[in-house]
């Protein structure tokens, strides 16, 4: 995660945009922000307000470490960053607020170094380079009725279209969607925070000018089964352009919050787009019928064509 640190007072407000915008896209962030002792609140004193809880629920959790003191034990210091980090990590990913506590002066006088025996409790921690408590997760796999059905309805069509929206940019991540994209043979769009749109996915089918071919007019295009693997998507014609299909859509996605402004979503799976992709993967028949190609392609091709040719005459 990204660390933001900021000292008291207005400092802290200014982060609130930061805050929301990592909310709402799942972006690891941690707010290191310094306070000042309780005995200073409201007080008016400078820079003192109520900061704890200033992100409201933007924050994924927050967390106000008291002013440094030698009967608070240095583990209390460290299992508090170690689940400040995973917080921010895990699903849903998001901004934590670590609120710290200080009283000047803010270093140790000098000749009055912390007791010798303070640290004893974590020395063997200090001498290894790794998280004092490490944080594991077990990976669901899909299985079931239900994940059955899906994906026996899924390869059963012909006229699907897969969907790419922000991906976490993990290498077999990228992996598992791209092999996915090739045993599916659909067209796919991929939206620019995929990490896929302007490269990655070779397949003719690739609508890499999707957006532009919708800047005209709507495609009458209709398919019976979108996939949307990922975030939501930046490009409002697409999105429009989705949502105006009255196909199967299936969302993948490992928060459990709402994808689907348009209440158009007829399956929400919350769980890991790779370990998603892999176990479709796995179920799909390898005698699976070649899609024909969708005029969408087409069109696609033709809108390349126009701007190599463009471009090499502004070259």
């Amino acid at each position: 995660p990204t660390v933001l640190i900021c000292t008291s007072g207005t400092a802290v407000a200014n982060c609130l945009p930061a805050v929301i915008e990592a909310a709402m896209d799942n972006v690891p962030l941690i707010i290191l922000s310094a306070d000042r002792p309780p005995e200073l609140h409201e007080t008016r004193a400078n820079q003192t307000i109520r900061q704890e809880n200033i992100f409201a629920d933007y924050c994924r959790w927050r967390f106000t470490l008291p002013c440094p003191d030698p009967t608070i034990p240095p583990e209390f210091v460290l299992t508090t960053v170690d689940q400040a980090v995973y917080r921010s990590r895990r699903s849903p990913a998001g901004p934590v607020h670590l609120n710290v506590q200080y009283r000047e002066p803010f270093l140790p006088h000098q000749g009055k170094p912390v007791a010798a025996g303070y640290l004893a409790a974590v020395r063997d921690w200090m001498n290894r380079a790794e998280p004092y408590t490490t944080y594991a997760q077990f990976e669901n796999t899909p299985t079931g009725v239900d994940f059955d059905r899906i994906v026996k309805s899924i390869s059963s069509k012909t006229r699907g279209l897969l969907v790419v929206g922000r991906l976490k940019q993990r290498a077999d991540e990228t992996a598992a969607v791209l092999v996915l994209a090739a045993r599916l043979g659909w067209p796919v769009v991929t939206d620019i925070l995929s990490g896929l749109r302007l490269g990655g996915i070779e397949s003719a089918s690739h609508l890499s000018h999707f957006d532009l071919s919708l800047l005209d007019q709507p495609s009458s295009v209709n398919f019976d089964c979108i996939l949307h693997l990922g975030g939501p998507l930046v490009s409002k014609r697409i999105h429009q352009f989705v949502v105006s299909q009255t196909a199967e859509y299936i969302v993948v996605n490992d928060y459990p919050d709402r994808q689907d402004s348009a209440h158009r979503v007829t399956m929400r799976i919350e769980g890991d787009v790779e370990t998603f992709a892999r176990s479709v993967i796995a179920r799909l028949p390898k005698d699976r019928p070649v899609p024909p190609e969708n005029p969408l392609v087409t069109t696609n091709r033709a809108i390349s064509e126009v701007l190599a040719e463009a471009l090499q005459l502004v070259a």
